[in-house]
C-alpha cells in the first residue's frame, strides 16, 4: 500500500484504477464518483452516516443479487449478510470505527456472504471512510474480494511463501516439504539435526540423493502419498554408516489447489532412544523371568533333596542292620553293600542339593584359581572316565579371586561330569583360565555382567551340544527326560547358583 500525494493510503481495487484511502468527495461531484464507482471491476459498496446503501455498483449487484434500485435507502445489513463458522457479524460494529474516527476496517478472515438466491461466497476486504473536501466523513465504502465458498470449504491460508518457510524451519518437529519430484523445498531445523544435515545444502536436491539408502518400501510410500493417500508407520532406519534409527513418520500430500497434489509433507520423530529403552527392558524382564525360574527350581530341588534324604536315611538304617545280622561269606552281603555304597553316593547328592536350597554359609578367601584346580586334576581325570582327553590350560599371571574353596572343587566336578556325559565315545574335555576386563559396552550387550576384571575359568568339550532354542528351554527338556537329565538340572543350577552367590558377596 503506497501513499498518494496529499499523504493518503492509497488501495488497489483493479489493475487499472486506484482509489484514495479516505475518499473526498463534493457536492458538485458526486456524479462523476457514482459513474467511476460503477464502472470498476471491483464489488464496491457506498453507505451513508446512517448505515444505508447509497450506491451499488455491477459487480455488487452480482454478488449479492439486488438490483441498485431496489437495495437504495436499505440497511446495509440487509444488503450484507455476512458471517463466519462460528458467528453472524453485525455491521454496526464494523462500521462504528470507520465513520466515528475514519479508520479503515478489514473484513475478518473467512467471512461468508449469503446472497439473496442462497448462493454463498467466501469474501475478504475492507471498509474505507468516505469524506468531503474538508475531511468531514459523510459515510463508508465496502470494497470487497470474492471467492465463490461452493468451490472450495478450506479457506486459503494467506500466508506469503516467506511466511511460510519460516513457520517450517521453525517447526519444534522434524518437517520436510517436497515437490512431486521428491526435491527439498523447505525443512525445519529439527529434521536438519535429526539427521544430521546441518552443514547440508538441501534446497532442490532429491531426497534420494539425501539419502541414498531410502529402502525401496519407502519409495512406494512416497508414490502412494503424491497420489494421496496418508500413511505412517514407524521402523528402523538403516544409514549409509551403518548406523541405526528408528523413526515414527507420517506422509501426507500437499495441495496447490483441490485437484492438483504439489508434492509431500513428510513427519518424522527420531525415537531410537525410547526403542534402546524397550530393548534393554524386555532383556532385564528376561533375566528376571529366568531368575525366578531359577528360585523355582531351587525351592523344588530343596523340597525333592529333603524327601530323598528321609528315604535314603531309612535304607541306611535298614542296610546298616542287616549287615549287622550276616556275617560276610553270606550271599546276601555283598549285594547289601553295593546298596550301601549306592545309597551313601545318593546322599551326598541330596546334601548338595540342601545346601543349595539351604543357602549354606560360604566362607570366600582370597585364592589363586590356578593352584587351586592344579589340587583338583587327578580327582577330575578319573571322575570323566579314560576314553576321554583332559586338557588343562592355566592362563599366566592370573589375579587372585576370592570365593570358597570347596565351592570351586564342586563347580568343577559338576561341569565335567555333564561334560563326559554329552560325549560318546572318545572325546577332549577342556579347562581353561584367562585374566578378562569387561568395560561398559560388554556389559549393555550381556544383561548381568558388571564392569571390571575378572578371571575367566573355561570348560569346554567336543561333545553334541546344543542349539540356541534348545537352550532358551533347557530346564523344561531336562524335567521332562527323566532323573538322568533331572541329575544334570540339578548340576547345572548348583552352579549357576554358586557363582551367584559369590558375586553377592
Amino acid at each position: 500500500m503506497r501513499e498518494t500525494r496529499s499523504g493518503l493510503p492509497e488501495i488497489p481495487v483493479s489493475p487499472d484504477i486506484h482509489l484514495t484511502g479516505n475518499l473526498q468527495m463534493d457536492q458538485h461531484g458526486t456524479d462523476w464518483y457514482a459513474a467511476a464507482l460503477q464502472n470498476l471491476t471491483e464489488t464496491v459498496i457506498a453507505v451513508s452516516l446512517q448505515e444505508q446503501v447509497m450506491l451499488l455498483n455491477s459487480p455488487a449487484e452480482q454478488l449479492t443479487g439486488w438490483k441498485q434500485s431496489d437495495a437504495l435507502g436499505k440497511p446495509v445489513s440487509e444488503i450484507l449478510e455476512f458471517s463466519t463458522k462460528s458467528q453472524t457479524l453485525d455491521h454496526s460494529l464494523l462500521l462504528a470505527p470507520v465513520l466515528q474516527s475514519g479508520r479503515t476496517v478489514n473484513i475478518p478472515d473467512w467471512t461468508f456472504l449469503q446472497e439473496s438466491h442462497a448462493a454463498e461466497h467466501l469474501i475478504s476486504g475492507q471498509i474505507l471512510p468516505v469524506r468531503e473536501k474538508n475531511g468531514t466523513i459523510i459515510g463508508a465504502l465496502y470494497q470487497l474480494h470474492t471467492k465463490s465458498a461452493g468451490k472450495s470449504t478450506q479457506p486459503k491460508l494467506g500466508l506469503s511463501e516467506h511466511d511460510l518457510h519460516t513457520f517450517i524451519e521453525n517447526a519444534p518437529i522434524a518437517i520436510a516439504l517436497f515437490d512431486q519430484q521428491l526435491r527439498y523445498l523447505a525443512t525445519s531445523q529439527r529434521w536438519l539435526e535429526d539427521y544430521s544435515l546441518v552443514s547440508e545444502h538441501l534446497l532442490g536436491r532429491t531426497h534420494y540423493e539425501v539419502f541414498p539408502e531410502i529402502p525401496e518400501h519407502w519409495k512406494t510410500a512416497h508414490q502412494q502419498a503424491l497420489a494421496g493417500s496418508v500413511l505412517r508407520d514407524e521402523e528402523c532406519f538403516v544409514r549409509a554408516d551403518g548406523s541405526l534409527q528408528w523413526l515414527r513418520w507420517v506422509i501426507q500430500p500437499w495441495h496447490e489447489s483441490p485437484e492438483i497434489i504439489g508434492g509431500i509433507v513428510m513427519l518424522t520423530e527420531d525415537i531410537t532412544e525410547r526403542k534402546l529403552l524397550e530393548i534393554e527392558n524386555r532383556k532385564l524382564l528376561e533375566q528376571f523371568a529366568a531368575s525366578q525360574k531359577m528360585e523355582s527350581i531351587g525351592r523344588l530341588a530343596g523340597g525333592v533333596a529333603h524327601d530323598f534324604n528321609n528315604m535314603l536315611n531309612v535304607i541306611l538304617g535298614h542296610v546298616g542292620l542287616g549287615l549287622l545280622d550276616i556275617d560276610e561269606k553270606h550271599s546276601l552281603h555283598d549285594h547289601l553293600v553295593e546298596i550301601r555304597s549306592a545309597a551313601e553316593r545318593s546322599a551326598e547328592l541330596t546334601e548338595q542339593l540342601l545346601a543349595f536350597a539351604s543357602r549354606q554359609v560360604i566362607e570366600p578367601r582370597l585364592l589363586d584359581l590356578n593352584e587351586t584346580i592344579e589340587d583338583m586334576i587327578k580327582m577330575l581325570r578319573r571322575l570323566i572316565g579314560e576314553g576321554i582327553e583332559f586338557v588343562w590350560l592355566p592362563g599366566s599371571s592370573l589375579g587372585l579371586v576370592k570365593m570358597d574353596p570347596s565351592q570351586i572343587d564342586q563347580i568343577l566336578a559338576n561341569l565335567c561330569v555333564n561334560a563326559s556325559d554329552a560325549i560318546s565315545g572318545i572325546g577332549k574335555i577342556t579347562l581353561e583360565t584367562h585374566n578378562v576386563e569387561f568395560d561398559e559396552a560388554y556389559c549393555l550387550e550381556h544383561p548381568g555382567y558388571l564392569p571390571g576384571k575378572y578371571v575367566q575359568l573355561v570348560v569346554s568339550d567336543n561333545g553334541t551340544g546344543m542349539d540356541q532354542e534348545t537352550l532358551k528351554n533347557i530346564f523344561e527338556l531336562l524335567c521332562r527326560k527323566g532323573l538322568v537329565s533331572y541329575k544334570i538340572m540339578m548340576l547345572c543350577v548348583m552352579v549357576l547358583k554358586t557363582i551367584s552367590r559369590h558375586c553377592d558377596q
